[in-house]
């Protein structure tokens, strides 16, 4: 019954109204807006890839070999005659099905071994921190590589290397604010009313550092796509015929001179993606940070 008087008597804000401010604070932002447009275009392609038939991104064609942009090929052909704007539209839904899961893993499992290890310290905190200094301790895009080596290529080899090398962020995280969260009041009333730690870390920290970690998912995002183009671009990604932005551009450097365009469609999908991940944390970071609002 204390227990039961305690939480009514708890003020906290809702997860309603917690997204809600998410949502105005990037509708008022010139860059969120532009952000979320760009996103939104770029699920919409990979969803489109999946009604695509796969002669659209694999027919060969040994008469349109190394062609510029036309009508027919509104963004060229490659060396082998095929469909450069279908495999484009391919490989967004390629990277989207590997960053998506990746980050979605990092997330789940870097946050609760950062809210265990905030929370319950000890042996335990220091523990997963040491484990999360030697990760730190690599470029995230050699460790990946050395994952994926490890393992060989492939897209769900990918997957697990990237939702490895990128859990340690979300372990930090998480385990700063759930420094802070433990000692507040509420936290203290809660233990002294029978509350268990677990019930403590749900009901009462998790949903105060959730909006931190929405902003650095979405930080995140960018980066996976950095390293799953990288890891592609040196042959140990997704393998053909798949298409990868990445492998996209491994091919294409080749003909630099006689056909530039083969680069600089992939490479422009993955600069605008990038960015537009980057521009949405820094308008979700404006609703997390009061002294960015106040400037």
């Amino acid at each position: 019954m204390a227990l039961q008087t305690l939480e009514s008597e708890q003020p906290r804000p809702g997860r309603g109204q917690r997204a809600s401010e998410l949502l105005r604070t990037v509708a008022s932002s010139g860059g969120g807006r532009l952000a979320v447009a760009v996103l939104g275009l770029y699920v919409l392609t990979a969803l489109v890839a999946l009604a695509l038939p796969k002669e659209a991104s694999l027919g060969i064609d040994t008469d349109q070999i190394l062609q510029g942009p036309t009508r027919q090929h509104l963004f060229g052909t490659d060396q082998l005659g095929r469909d450069q704007l279908a495999r484009v539209v391919e490989g967004a839904l390629t990277s989207f099905t590997i960053i998506a899961p990746a980050t979605a893993g990092a997330l789940v499992v870097g946050s609760l071994l950062g809210l265990l290890a905030g929370y319950l310290g000890g042996w335990l905190d220091n523990l997963v921190m040491r484990i999360t200094d030697v990760f730190f301790a690599f470029p995230p895009v050699l460790l990946a590589l050395t994952i994926v080596a490890g393992m060989g290529p492939g897209q769900l080899q990918l997957v697990v290397a990237i939702g490895i090398v990128y859990s340690p962020m979300f372990v930090r995280t998480a385990r700063a604010p759930t420094l802070q969260l433990r000692e507040r009041e509420f936290v203290s009333a809660s233990l002294l009313a029978g509350a268990r730690p677990f019930w403590i870390m749900r009901r009462h920290i998790l949903p105060n550092v959730i909006p931190i970690l929405i902003i650095q998912a979405t930080l995140t995002l960018g980066w996976a796509l950095l390293t799953e183009a990288s890891l592609s671009f040196l042959g140990l990604g997704v393998q053909p015929p798949a298409s990868d932005w990445g492998a996209m551009l491994n091919e294409g450097r080749k003909f630099l001179s006689l056909n530039p365009w083969l680069a600089v469609f992939p490479g422009a999908a993955v600069v605008v993606v990038v960015l537009a991940l980057n521009l949405l944390g820094d308008a979700l970071r404006e609703s997390a940070d009061p002294r960015q609002k106040r400037s």
